[in-house]
Parts: structure tokens; C-alpha cells; sequence
């Protein structure tokens, strides 16, 4: 593992690499409070993270052309425009769905 730090006296961030370049853990600091993000890898994906867990809480990442979802509690679909940037994503509520919760 390649271990890469800020060359600082006060650093904002800390990322653990792999071999092949792939994150594998993050670790950010705000106001003394440290929060680590762990990195589940896809190599076949290049590198495409299937699950982060920060705070005991998972993230996992479903996949299509590119990422389309992610669930946490409950899975929230992305809504992309017309350039492929994700603006929004969609919920299940109900009997329908919700738009319109900022990604």
C-alpha cells in the first residue's frame, strides 16, 4: 500500500492508495473531527467504487454505462441532463417516485 499525506503541520485530508492507484480509504478532518471513508474496488471497472462506509453507515453503488444509483437506506436513482451531469436524484415514495433531492 502507498500511504499519501499533505506535507503539512495541519493536513486537510488523508488517502490510502493501493498498488494500482485505487483509493482505498480517505480520511478528511474538519474542526478537530476526523471522518474515514473505506473503499470497497471494482478492478473491473477501473477502479469504480461498489461501497463506502463511513461512520458505520455503507453507501453501495449500483452500476449501468456509468453509476446510476446508490443506497444507503433506500436506493436513490440519478437524474443526469443533457451533458451527463447529475443534478438530482429520484426516490421511491409510495406508489410513485420523488424528484427533485440535490445529489
Amino acid at each position: 500500500m502507498l500511504l499519501l499525506m499533505a506535507l503539512s503541520t495541519n493536513p486537510q485530508a488523508n488517502m490510502v492508495y493501493d498498488g494500482l492507484g485505487q483509493c482505498l480509504s480517505l480520511t478528511v478532518w474538519q474542526a478537530g473531527v476526523s471522518i474515514t471513508s473505506r473503499y470497497v474496488i471494482d478492478s473491473a471497472r477501473q477502479g469504480a467504487a461498489l461501497a463506502a462506509t463511513a461512520n458505520s453507515q455503507t453507501t453501495f453503488y449500483l452500476y449501468g454505462l456509468g453509476v446510476v444509483a446508490e443506497q444507503t437506506t433506500s436506493w436513490a436513482y440519478y437524474l443526469k441532463d443533457g451533458q451527463n451531469s447529475v443534478g438530482h436524484a429520484a426516490r421511491r415514495r409510495g406508489g410513485g417516485r420523488h424528484a427533485g433531492e440535490d445529489v
